[in-house]
């Protein structure tokens, strides 16, 4: 793996709408009593909009706003569903998660693991269920979630009579699942999967053609990983690229934060994280735009395909969490605008071409996922959102980016604030330059003396971590200064033995 370096300074977006007026008008909404997951949308023969949706511990299929078939309640919540026009029929996939009591005979809601069930025919009923995971398996590793937070389908598999789905866990480890094959501890899997220990959520899959039209998965996903007699641990946030084997071609890490392994338990108060993932296409490139935090701060990029080459950078509020991206393209009017929705239901517009922010406004509360379709085909699209309780259809009207001559200022070097702080052994301290060229960060007592030199090199454009290790220096407060394109920063850290 290859740490991020930036072909352009990070950006600080200048904002050019003050009002919170998103360009959506209701069509339709539908009650539920306590949404988990948003499927797919689909028009069917009969000109009817369709929606699968996870709602607590059953699957709906919703029709043109109303309810036209539910599942049973099933094995525990629905955390994804996935409608699928295989060559033979249509299906309904439904993951859920069946929560799994501790060794004390109590319920622990952390751990679970999941079950694949299919649903078929003209009344769509249940075809399959398959636990994924027993629950010897699971307690190996007694912290992983075992629950299957992404379904998706590759092209080139829907002639395949088995029936193969490409499957994320909320832990990481995925694959072709099917009906037929069990093997090693991810249960039903090809020849190719992947399991990144201690792994969080959200993971994002997104498969698409490239300009050769070969099938291409993008991956996003973060983790934090330590282990027994390691010195340190890490989280990171990254992305891969791989082909229809799922043979990895290409893997960035978009920040990563190193943590001594006895701190474990005593993680900062942010840290590397994904916070949403898509992939647009044009007539002459592929991107993934991908929003991610380090320790300090939100930032959206654009990744080229298939290097993975940073090609421009914004940064977001630093207070920006979780949520999903969707891109919207309007051809008519050569219009292409990114939505950002955080965990709280915030949204931020972009213009995809250049970054630039257009908008800003709030869906409704407390948000869960949303979906984007073209119903009927027309160009009109519509965006699907859910909240814990209501599903709603909005159509949704491009906005245009603001003219030539709004010029957004470029950002100096980010020196965050260190890790664990006060400390008693050792100190992380992240930094990110925007220019290549000469860091040097040093420690001072109060009195202005220099105690040591922790870097003094060049680097070239990107994100560093450095580790202060105290040794016997005694009990007392320090400053840390750093030194890069022609500016200082300082920041204060409390040695407590």
């Amino acid at each position: 793996m290859r740490l991020m370096t930036f072909i352009l300074a990070i950006l600080l977006f200048t904002s050019t709408a003050s009002h919170a007026e998103l360009p959506l008008e209701e069509l339709w909404s539908i009650e539920l009593d306590s949404a988990t997951a948003l499927g797919n949308a689909w028009t069917d023969e009969g000109g009817n909009s369709n929606v699968v949706v996870g709602d607590g511990w059953r699957a709906h299929l919703i029709s043109n706003g109303e309810t036209i078939w539910s599942s049973d309640s099933l094995i525990g919540p629905v955390t994804a569903v996935l409608r699928v026009a295989y060559s033979d029929g249509e299906q309904i996939l439904v993951a859920a998660s069946e929560p799994l009591p501790d060794p004390h005979g109590e319920d622990w809601d952390s751990l679970a693991f999941g079950h694949l069930f299919r649903f078929g025919g003209d009344e769509l009923i249940q075809l399959s269920d398959q636990q994924l995971l027993d629950g010897g398996q699971v307690f190996d590793n007694v912290f992983d979630n075992r629950n299957l937070t992404k379904l998706t389908i590759m092209p080139e598999m829907l002639e395949d009579d088995e029936h193969p789905v490409l499957a994320a866990w909320s832990t990481s480890s995925w694959g072709f699942f099917d009906g037929d094959r069990i093997s090693g501890n991810l249960g039903i899997i090809t020849e190719h999967s992947y399991s990144f220990r201690r792994s969080g959520s959200p993971v994002e899959v997104e498969v698409f053609q490239d300009s050769d039209n070969q099938t291409r998965v993008a991956q996003g996903w973060y983790r934090w990983y330590d282990e027994n007699g390691r010195e340190f641990g890490e989280y990171t946030c990254n992305v891969r690229l791989f082909d229809s084997d799922l043979a990895i071609l290409e893997t960035l890490v978009l920040a990563e934060h190193q943590f001594p392994t006895q701190e474990r338990w005593s993680p900062p108060d942010r840290r590397p994280e994904l916070l949403g993932m898509t992939v647009v296409q044009s007539d002459d490139q592929t991107s993934i735009f991908a929003a991610y935090s380090d320790t300090s701060n939100a930032f959206l990029c654009e990744l080229s395909t298939p290097e993975l080459e940073v090609l421009q950078t914004r940064s977001l509020p630093n207070n920006w969490q979780g949520g999903q991206m969707l891109c919207f393209k309007w051809e008519d009017v050569n219009a292409s605008n990114l939505l950002l929705i955080d965990s709280r239901g915030n949204v931020l517009v972009f213009d995809s071409g250049t970054l630039t922010q257009i908008e800003s406004g709030n869906l409704p509360g407390p948000y869960v996922a949303s979906v984007k379709t073209d119903f009927e085909d027309d160009g009109n699209q519509e965006l699907l959102t859910l909240t814990r309780g209501r599903l709603i259809c909005y159509s949704i009207s491009p906005l245009d980016a603001p003219p030539v001559g709004i010029v957004a200022q470029p950002a100096t070097f980010i020196f965050a604030e260190p890790y664990p702080n006060p400390f008693n052994s050792q100190t992380s301290l992240d930094y990110r330059i925007s220019q290549s060229g000469n860091v040097s960060i040093c420690l001072y007592n109060l009195q202005g003396q220099q105690i040591a030199e922790l870097v003094n090199s060049s680097h070239p454009t990107g994100q560093y971590s450095a580790t202060f290790h105290a040794g016997d220096l005694a009990s007392g407060v320090y400053v840390v200064r750093m030194m890069a394109e022609g500016e200082t920063e300082a920041r204060k850290v409390v040695l407590m033995r």
